[in-house]
């Protein structure tokens, strides 16, 4: 493989050493390391040292390794703080430390709520693609379908509430047998908007007049004269945040059922207070792109007033009053 990404799981880094022989059997290009909250969690007081016996015994390879350190919750339970690892990471290892996955999913070195799977150590889907893209703008996962130099350019450009343009340049006398422009919300998930067919100018646009997200990712897929299929680099263009409704609160014979509009996939938690302040019960929600809806059951009690805060990746929760 070009990459492997080791990132723990449950482990610890002496169990990462257990199975070094595994790691070094795979000879990739190149390792990226996130390991370490384990041993805080259980006070393993040789983790710097195994840590730097781990790197050293995969740079022995002669493959690249790469450093990134995710933050907890450290006022959950089971959380710890991981600023001071991280630091140690960055000053230790330097340009091989990839900032951007801590920079991405924290403030003020503390886990955002909306990567949060709920007991602040858990990473969420979210997070997930957070760090995926964070790691491709670092620039260390190869592009294993990189774009031939006759690609000279690619850019997307809009205003505000107007359509984006869309434009690319080839060498005419190096092209494709057609060109797919593709369109993602998320930079994850692209789907096919249109296919162009081959000039001999090289010289290539579009208009996309779609507005429904606060940034969209385009990217061509082409096919090269043989067969193979490829993919360009990405590039977005930021649009002005759609109005959104706002989280609707509809009462239910069992509880309550909620429904709101959502522009990417994302995290969501839910808890229901009781009016004295007493959490009576929590839980989670995968966001989809449009239309959501879930439930949040009331427990069978007298009629009083409850409480629902809602959190997204917003930094403001919401709070709904509900009479039962």
């Amino acid at each position: 493989p070009a990459t492997v990404i080791s990132a723990g799981g449950g482990d610890m880094i002496e169990n990462a050493l257990a199975r070094l022989d595994e790691l070094i059997a795979l000879r990739p290009q190149r390792y990226l390391i996130s390991i370490g909250s384990n041993d805080l969690r259980h006070g393993n007081a040789l983790m710097q040292t195994q840590y730097e016996t781990l790197v050293n015994a995969l740079l022995a390879t002669g493959a690249s390794v790469y450093h990134m350190v995710f933050p907890e919750v450290p006022s959950k339970p089971n959380a710890v703080d991981m600023t001071g690892f991280k630091n140690w990471i960055e000053t230790t290892y330097n340009s091989d430390y990839i900032p951007e996955v801590w920079n991405n999913l924290s403030t003020s070195n503390v886990l955002k709520p909306g990567y949060d799977a709920g007991d602040g150590y858990h990473l969420n889907q979210a997070a997930n693609n957070m760090i995926y893209m964070s790691i491709r703008d670092h620039g260390e996962l190869p592009n294993q379908h990189a774009l031939p130099v006759r690609l000279i350019s690619f850019q997307a450009i809009g205003k505000e509430d107007g359509p984006i343009a869309l434009s690319w340049i080839t060498d005419p006398a190096e092209q494709a047998d057609m060109y797919v422009l593709q369109r993602s919300t998320d930079g994850l998930s692209f789907h096919d908007l249109v296919t162009i067919s081959v000039n001999t100018t090289g010289i290539y646009g579009y208009t996309d007049t779609f507005r429904k997200a606060s940034k969209i990712y385009y990217r061509l897929r082409f096919r090269e004269k043989g067969g193979a299929v490829s993919f360009s680099s990405i590039v977005s263009c930021a649009t002005r945040t759609q109005k959104r409704e706002p989280i609707q609160i509809q009462p239910t014979a069992t509880g309550i059922q909620v429904l709101f509009e959502a522009e990417r996939k994302s995290a969501l938690t839910w808890e229901l207070f009781h009016s004295t302040g007493q959490l009576e019960s929590q839980g989670h929600v995968n966001v989809q792109p449009g239309r959501n809806a879930f439930s949040i059951p009331l427990p069978a009690m007298p009629k009083t007033i409850y409480f629902i805060r809602i959190r997204s990746n917003g930094p403001t929760p919401s709070l709904f009053k509900i009479l039962r």
